[in-house]
């Protein structure tokens, strides 16, 4: 990961000596140097937010129709500090490898009915039940992060119903 940080801060360097060279050692009126200089602070500030993506946060994209819950955390609203609570799923897809790839994380809006449902999926699995949890309807669907405020992921309401996985049948040798 430092080796990816230190080449983003390089390539931004590159491009920061690129622009001081435009301003310092051409000719062209002020006006066209003036737009380079905010053309290239709107794309720092443009590919710094694009790379929070990057950074393991959770995605805004939809649950997969079948998934294994790899985990768990619940934040329920609170009153005082006006949070309106989210739930975040760590969860890996039925539909590759069985449910054995890589897990990816998920925002969803707090809802009281799929937080009593996750309260019981987790129970069963930290007793060793693993769990699988079946997309059942879903209000928004795929959306699009906004371009300046990554802080604030396009969340989705879903409705999930979780059950015990099924045990692998191994083939007899």
């Amino acid at each position: 990961m430092s080796v990816v940080v230190f080449g983003l801060v390089f390539c931004f360097l590159i491009l920061a000596v690129l622009l001081l060279s435009l301003n310092l050692y051409t000719s062209f009126h002020w006006s066209v140097k003036a737009a380079a200089v905010v053309v290239v602070s709107a794309f720092y500030v443009l590919g710094y937010q694009s790379l929070m993506a990057l950074l393991g946060w959770p995605t805004n994209q939809s649950l997969p129709e079948e998934f294994r819950l790899v985990g768990v955390q619940v934040y329920e609203p609170d009153k005082i500090t006006l949070s309106e609570g989210a739930i975040y799923l760590w969860v890996a897809s039925m539909s590759e490898n069985a449910g054995q790839s890589v897990p990816r994380a998920y925002r969803i809006d707090y809802e009281e009915n799929l937080h009593q449902k996750l309260v019981r999926a987790k129970v069963k699995d930290k007793d060793g039940v693993p769990q699988m949890g079946k997309l059942v309807s879903s209000d928004l669907g795929d959306q699009s992060i906004s371009d300046l405020d990554l802080s604030r992921y396009a969340a989705q309401s879903v409705d999930i119903d979780f059950f015990d996985l099924p045990s692998l049948i191994l083939p007899e040798k």
